[in-house]
């Protein structure tokens, strides 16, 4: 336990004059807060276009899941965080200076994920704080059931944040490694999911892959409100979701482990 505390103390040491990282929290807190804020109070007129889609959405029980799915837009800020640390780390060699000083690699890659860590809670904090305050209205429609966006929202997060990880790891330039990203999450991932489910007709495989999974766990129903789709699917999205992230974990410890 004291050599995690020492980690932790080291990460935040070098973070706390760390530019980029106050700037992308501002603008990941910024962007979660705002959004639900903006459509909960100002006034898009009767019979809006808006209105309709956000029915309910920001009361209980389904505000939760709409902050969380508002926020998983935001978390890409901390993935662009997490590729500009870690290329930094090795465009200037200060990766090695860290190795000197008795620590081991594996203790580097433990250091990325006690922050991935903290910023994923971090993230679900606000979640919570605002889905209590912009719901405090509707309070009594909560339901424990709730909560359960909060978790998917937690393997979400962790799995975009560990793979902005993975990319760095491996690309070690910060351009082309948020270029990859980018392309990965909002393209690559949904079109080879597209493909497997429609031409080869493979459906719910297509659901499957990474992207997929993320996107229809918590799926914006227009029109009516947030719901779940495909609930017969549910508990085998959230395995695969979990085998992705086990796996994303595997393969960026295997490369900070032969540094």
């Amino acid at each position: 336990m004291s050599k995690i505390q020492d980690l932790v103390n080291v990460e935040w040491f070098i973070l706390k004059k760390y530019k980029p990282f106050w700037i992308n929290i501002l603008c990941g807190f910024l962007m979660s807060a705002s959004i639900p804020l903006l459509f909960k109070y100002f006034d898009f007129g009767t019979n809006n276009r808006f209105e309709r889609i956000f029915i309910n959405a920001f009361d209980f029980p389904l505000i939760i899941n709409t902050i969380s799915v508002i926020s998983l837009y935001s978390i890409h800020f901390y993935s662009f965080l997490i590729i500009i640390y870690v290329c930094e780390e090795f465009e200037n060699k200060t990766y090695k200076l860290f190795l000197l000083n008795n620590y081991s690699r594996n203790d580097l890659w433990i250091r990325k994920q006690i922050l991935i860590i903290l910023l994923c809670l971090t993230q679900l904090l606000l979640i919570l704080i605002l889905s209590f305050l912009i719901g405090s209205d509707s309070l009594r429609n909560f339901s424990s059931i709730s909560l359960k966006w909060g978790g998917i929202f937690l393997i979400q997060s962790f799995f975009y944040l560990n793979t902005a990880m993975l990319i760095a790891a491996y690309i070690k330039k910060t351009g082309t490694s948020i270029l990859i990203y980018i392309l990965y999450f909002l393209i690559l991932d949904r079109i080879v999911g597209h493909f497997i489910d429609f031409p080869f007709k493979l459906y719910p495989l297509g659901s499957l892959m990474p992207g997929k999974v993320i996107e229809e766990l918590s799926y914006l129903k227009s029109g009516s409100n947030i719901l779940i789709v495909h609930h017969g699917y549910f508990k085998l999205r959230i395995i695969f979701s979990v085998l992705w992230v086990l796996f994303v974990l595997y393969l960026s410890n295997k490369k900070y482990n032969h540094l």
